[in-house]
């Protein structure tokens, strides 16, 4: 989706992962799991945890990456990115819960 609505421009990659930014492979993936691990069963505190994170990487990670000439903002600000990294967080998280209930499921069968 990145690509087609021009949300951003990766100026410096990993030769096989091409216009893939640093968040998928880094940072926002690796950051978003540990705070699932240590934060599951309890919503509340992983999403507040995560909004913190998220803020980071939005605010002030993402400024620096552009900085470094790694990758520009285009059609996206920073709004932009906190909101899809927070979308993307809910769905692993609703993700496992729903992997939670099929392992259950199999494990009583």
């Amino acid at each position: 989706m990145a690509e087609k609505f021009d949300w951003w421009e990766i100026k410096q990659n990993i030769n096989l992962l091409d216009n893939i930014t640093p968040f998928v492979y880094g940072v926002f993936l690796v950051g978003t799991v540990i705070i699932l691990y240590f934060t599951y069963e309890r919503f509340i505190v992983f999403f507040k945890t995560n909004l913190i994170a998220d803020t980071f990487l939005s605010f002030g990670l993402s400024k620096w990456y552009e900085y470094l000439g790694i990758y520009e903002l285009k059609n996206m600000n920073e709004f932009g990115v906190l909101l899809l990294t927070t979308v993307i967080a809910l769905l692993i998280y609703l993700y496992q819960k729903w992997q939670d209930g099929v392992m259950i499921k199999k494990e009583f069968s």
